[in-house]
């Protein structure tokens, strides 16, 4: 049985969220995604995943533009989430409860 020990609420962000990261030809790979005070992370725990996945950290700082895009993948449509970043790098992520994360982190960057 699983379940988290009741802590103090405080006023931090600390909202998590499943997801996949599109990382072109590693496929996708599955993780979570934390929205924190300081960042925005993607953590996967794969053992074969490459090291620039398994905590990818940007600052909300360093996004530039977030858009919704659908990609086909054996066989099924997806909706995905792009990040766009100040360097002109993009993310491509599968997130559950889209809505939910637009609503959070448009809380933390400022646009």
């Amino acid at each position: 049985m699983w379940w988290r020990k009741k802590t103090e609420k405080t006023d931090e962000m600390n909202k998590c969220f499943w997801a996949s990261i599109c990382a072109g030809t590693d496929g996708i790979l599955g993780g979570t995604i934390w929205l924190k005070d300081d960042a925005f992370y993607f953590i996967c725990k794969k053992a074969t995943s490459p090291e620039q996945y398994k905590q990818l950290k940007i600052p909300y700082s360093d996004i530039k533009w977030i858009s919704f895009k659908t990609i086909g993948f054996m066989g099924s449509v997806y909706p995905v989430t792009e990040l766009e970043l100040e360097n002109d790098q993009v993310h491509d992520f599968i997130i559950l409860n889209q809505k939910k994360f637009l609503t959070n982190i448009n809380k933390m960057c400022q646009w």
